[in-house]
């Protein structure tokens, strides 16, 4: 049973799917749901400006996450959302998932970036493509 689950949340339909189908499986076992949020970091600018960029972006994407969560869910599960700084989004939610123990990693078909791979977005084929741990892949049913 999965009990914990990592949902990958861009900001995009399709991750918004994710989020439905993740918490739900999390509901239903009676567990626990995290949405993980990555923003690139960026490069040449100074330090200063960096983490204020990134606070920026952070709290917009964390609020909204915790709105759909909220919209979808209301209480009946324990959710958090944790938003991190990674040059490699594949590898950054890879990481996060083996090093704190989850048992699904969910995800949207693509999300921001322009479908590719078969459908998939780059992350999630990357991800699917190195990953030996369980992946859902949800989208909203149509094929572009």
């Amino acid at each position: 049973m999965f009990r914990r689950v990592l949902i990958g949340f861009d900001n995009s339909p399709n991750s918004s799917e994710a989020v439905r189908v993740g918490t739900e499986l999390a509901r239903i076992a009676g567990g626990e749901a995290l949405l993980l949020i990555v923003v690139l970091e960026r490069k040449g600018e100074d330090q200063e400006s960096r983490i204020l960029a990134f606070e920026a972006e952070a709290s917009a994407l964390r609020e909204y996450a915790r709105h759909q969560l909220e919209m979808m869910n209301g209480t009946d599960i324990t959710y958090r959302v944790k938003v991190i700084s990674y040059d490699e989004p594949a590898k950054a939610i890879m990481d996060y998932f083996t090093q704190h123990g989850y048992d699904l990693l969910v995800l949207g078909r693509h999300g921001q970036e322009q479908p590719t791979h078969m459908g998939l977005g780059r992350v999630v084929a990357e991800i699917i493509s190195h990953s030996s741990f369980p992946v859902l892949v949800v989208g909203d049913g149509s094929f572009r």
